[in-house]
């Protein structure tokens, strides 16, 4: 059989569609994949970066993001590039033939799906957050089957098309020992572990927080904060060296490694989370089920003024559950802020209350569900035998 990935932008579209590459090919060794993305998004970086015998063709196509205001010069770029990725995504299509185009969402499936329905293929969404996302509202109606991780979100897609089957992990997503965990990273056992990051993309304002309150957390003893704050973009923006700078600016000699550590990106992400007693992160269904999966507490600070609010919907769902708890963005000005000071505080509470954490580490794992793979294989298959 032969599959076209799509989904980019952010990694939170491009992990689940490489995790389902990883579910057909255990089914399938045969099967053969193609991605198709946006050149300089996350995808590029993402598959790009696999290594050999996980790596496989990746195209690259026109896209962009719905524009969010009336600037007729946004709407003609737009429509351009729609037109132009419809076109390219077609040329690649006939090329490659699929038996089925798999979609996660992301600007850049417009065109695609829009092209599989032209060439008459046969497809599938696959919907990770609580709330659907613009890219998948509209392109819905073109799928046979859409693959949601929350139940509550089968009323927002078509009769009969929406199936909860979870959310696909990569195989890398394992669990480790805490010991070995940190062993590999060089971390002490009794050290009190936080992982603060804002996915692949970064979250300025988390790293903002974080750097300016962070003598709050070097005042506690044996508590070490690990924070990721995502990738420089050429031609974007540029959060590891913007954090960098901050963290000369606020500290004249630089804080002990083994009190906090900053990279731009972690490829061992599996590690960092086993290694960690509690992670802070974005509310995207991502990292929220990959922290469910291994029964990791959570901070969540979710994006607001996202459609629907899909992150603050998912950052409730895993509090109620007792899995976390949600620290907000304020507004002030129209601007989003997000207070580190209390942040910091909420950290530093819950690193001091180890039954609390063992607590939220059992009741995140509730969430997961543990049958995703078979389910996710099952729709595929019913899709692709379906005349």
């Amino acid at each position: 059989m032969k599959y076209i990935l799509t989904g980019g932008g952010t990694g939170g579209h491009v992990y689940p569609a490489l995790a389902i590459k990883e579910i057909i090919e255990k089914d399938d060794p045969k099967a053969e994949f193609n991605y198709i993305g946006v050149a300089g998004k996350a995808e590029e970086f993402i598959i790009g970066g696999l290594q050999n015998g996980d790596k496989f063709p990746i195209y690259y196509i026109h896209a962009r993001g719905l524009p969010r205001s009336k600037n007729l010069a946004q709407w003609g770029r737009f429509f351009r590039d729609l037109w132009l990725g419809i076109r390219e995504s077609l040329k690649i299509i006939k090329a490659v033939d699929p038996d089925l185009i798999i979609s996660t969402g992301g600007y850049v499936s417009a065109p695609v799906t829009i092209a599989g329905r032209f060439a008459h293929k046969k497809i599938i969404l696959q919907e990770q957050n609580s709330v659907p996302g613009l890219a998948n509202r509209i392109l819905c109606r073109f799928a046979e089957k859409i693959l949601v991780t929350f139940s509550d979100t089968v009323s927002l897609f078509p009769s009969g098309k929406a199936v909860v089957t979870g959310y696909p992990l990569r195989k890398r997503i394992k669990p480790m020992t805490k010991e070995a965990a940190r062993q590999k990273l060089g971390l002490p056992n009794e050290a009190k572990i936080v992982f603060v990051f804002g996915g692949s993309s970064g979250a300025q304002l988390i790293n903002e927080a974080i750097v300016r309150n962070l003598d709050l957390a070097l005042a506690v003893d044996k508590l070490t904060i690990i924070h990721g704050t995502g990738r420089d973009q050429t031609g974007g923006a540029m959060p590891y060296s913007e954090t960098l700078k901050l963290i000369e600016k606020q500290f004249p000699s630089p804080p002990p490694e083994n009190r906090y550590q900053v990279k731009d990106y972690f490829k061992d992400i599996d590690t960092m989370y086993s290694a960690a007693d509690l992670v802070v992160s974005r509310a995207g269904a991502g990292t929220i089920m990959e922290c469910a999966s291994l029964g990791i507490p959570m901070i969540l600070i979710p994006k607001s003024g996202l459609p629907g609010d899909h992150q603050v919907k998912n950052a409730l769902s895993v509090e109620k559950a007792g899995g976390g708890v949600v620290v907000n963005e304020e507004t002030y000005q129209n601007q989003s802020t997000l207070n580190g000071a209390n942040l910091f505080r909420t950290i530093i509470e819950l690193v001091k209350n180890s039954q609390q954490l063992l607590d939220m580490g059992n009741n995140i794992k509730k969430i997961y569900v543990e049958n995703t793979n078979e389910q996710i294989l099952s729709e595929i298959k019913s899709v692709i035998h379906f005349d």
